[in-house]
């Protein structure tokens, strides 16, 4: 992980920096994030280094043949299991609760406070759905429903200066730099987000080189396969050459022979992603 926790270093072979256009007579490796928010710290890193995930449900018991209702009493049901009081680590905004069977309408998952006082709830649903924490909130006590595949998942964020950018990293790309004007710490960035009111925002970037403003790619293959580049909009994804039956599909839209195994960029090659995949 790369971060500037003093605007940076002269140790530094790149720059970050933020504006709604691009900077004029850029230096060799300014990268430049679009966005109307000045940015106080920026980290290079594989992971959102603010945010992480904690299983919690196993590290309490439960009482089998109980559930608690949207009053925030606890009722009999052969059906359910009701979980004791779960911890919230500090820093939860959310959890995500993994359910199999029906939703209901008077079966609730419960947030307490400190004093373990109730503080609100969400009905149990069916389906593995983020419920957001309140604030205040130390406690949950989940209706796990018999069957159901007894999963819950703390999401932590740690604040953040408004503003700051993580860059986020991978093994390889066509955008790589050495980060350091001595020795050699190749870096491979491939997209950035800024936190901006509280929310983590995903942002257009683009480097300096060789000349010329560059967009990121990344490479998405197996070992040893050979890779080509798909571009859509100045969106370039490198992918892995393989042999489906998604000859129809790419000719009807210009596109290579090829299966798009992954992307993240417009509704259109989602959804050709999707129906590659079908296939």
């Amino acid at each position: 992980m790369i971060f500037n926790m003093s605007g940076g270093g002269t140790s530094l072979n790149f720059k970050v920096v933020g504006g709604t256009t691009q900077p004029s007579n850029p230096k060799e490796n300014t990268v430049w994030v679009n966005t109307d928010v000045d940015i106080p710290y920026w980290v290079f890193a594989p992971k959102n280094p603010y945010s992480s995930t904690k299983e919690i449900y196993t590290e309490v018991g439960a009482t089998a043949d109980y559930y608690i209702n949207n009053s925030g009493v606890i009722t009999q049901s052969d059906a359910y299991t009701l979980t004791d009081m779960i911890p919230l680590p500090d820093g939860t905004v959310s959890v995500i609760i993994t359910a199999d069977s029906n939703t209901s309408t008077t079966v609730s998952h419960w947030f307490y406070d400190v004093n373990r006082n109730a503080i609100s709830h969400v009905l149990r649903q069916n389906d593995t759905l983020t419920y957001s924490v309140p604030a205040g909130a130390k406690f949950i006590r989940a209706s796990i429903r018999d069957g159901d595949a007894k999963s819950i998942i703390a999401n932590m964020v740690v604040p953040a200066d408004n503003g700051t950018v993580v860059v986020l990293t991978s093994p390889s790309s066509t955008s790589e730099f050495n980060a350091l004007k001595k020795n050699g710490i190749i870096i491979h960035p491939f997209s950035a987000k800024q936190y901006i009111g509280g929310v983590w925002v995903n942002k257009e970037v683009q480097s300096y080189q060789n000349g010329e403003w560059k967009d990121w790619l990344f490479y998405i293959y197996n070992r040893g396969e050979e890779v080509f580049p798909l571009t859509f909009k100045k969106i370039i994804v490198m992918l892995p050459t393989q042999r489906t039956q998604t000859a129809s599909l790419c000719k009807s839209h210009r596109l290579p022979y090829q299966l798009v195994s992954m992307v993240y960029i417009s509704k259109l090659i989602q959804r050709l992603m999707l129906q590659s995949l079908r296939l």
